[in-house]
């Protein structure tokens, strides 16, 4: 997902700092073709790991309140990530890619 995601932000990068008159549009297919990759790897790891790998590593007398921290803690960065993406990304253009790689 880590190398996936930094060949997003270089392709969005070359994308970006192309001439208007002449865009590089094979940097911005490769964007479009690296974010299907990326959320291929993630579906096979993330999606369910986030709540078993959480519960299969605390003792049975911390797993729901462990799974209440994690998942406390994936809402509240999904709220946030709601109101900053929109701002953050018309400002720092591709480089807010960083952030997240």
């Amino acid at each position: 997902m880590t190398v996936t995601y930094a060949i997003i932000t270089a392709c969005s990068a070359v994308y970006s700092n192309s001439p208007e008159a002449d865009p590089n549009v094979t940097a911005g297919r490769a964007v479009v073709g690296f974010f299907f990759i990326y959320y291929l790897f993630y579906n096979l790891a993330m999606s369910p790991l986030l709540c078993a790998y959480t519960l299969e590593i605390l003792p049975y007398n911390l797993r729901t309140k462990g799974l209440f921290v994690s998942s406390m803690s994936v809402n509240c960065s999904l709220v946030f990530n709601q109101y900053v993406n929109p701002i953050a990304l018309p400002a720092l253009g591709w480089k807010y890619y960083i952030v997240y790689t």
